[in-house]
């Protein structure tokens, strides 16, 4: 069986759930994050991004910082992670987040790892 198969089936789970409580937050991430581990990419975003449309603003935007920055969308990562700072009303995790962006994207322009 493809590793795959159970984050699709959790996928379907975990959207019925969500019909009978759209207001779970935890369960909107667990959706997201099934979609990343099935490679289903542009799902993820897609999905992170219609989450906050709905108003799970903190998690969902940081957890498509997270992803746009793995897939090297540093421009759309950076503009996500301005808009937590300017949302955010105590915005230390976006502020940690954004300085490991940061580095790592200089660090990559410059062509050097820090261990």
């Amino acid at each position: 069986m493809s590793s795959w198969v159970q984050p699709a089936r959790a996928i379907e789970v975990y959207e019925s759930a969500l019909k009978s409580n759209p207001k779970d937050d935890a369960l909107a991430e667990k959706i997201g994050q099934a979609y990343v581990q099935c490679h289903l990419y542009t799902k993820a975003i897609n999905y992170y991004e219609a989450a906050l449309k709905s108003g799970r603003k903190p998690l969902m935007r940081m957890r498509l910082a997270e992803l746009l920055f793995e897939l090297g969308n540093y421009e759309k990562c950076e503009k996500t992670l301005r808009h937590a700072l300017d949302a955010d009303s105590n915005p230390v995790g976006v502020l940690l987040f954004y300085f490991i962006f940061s580095s790592g994207v200089r660090n990559e322009k410059e062509g050097t790892v820090n261990l």
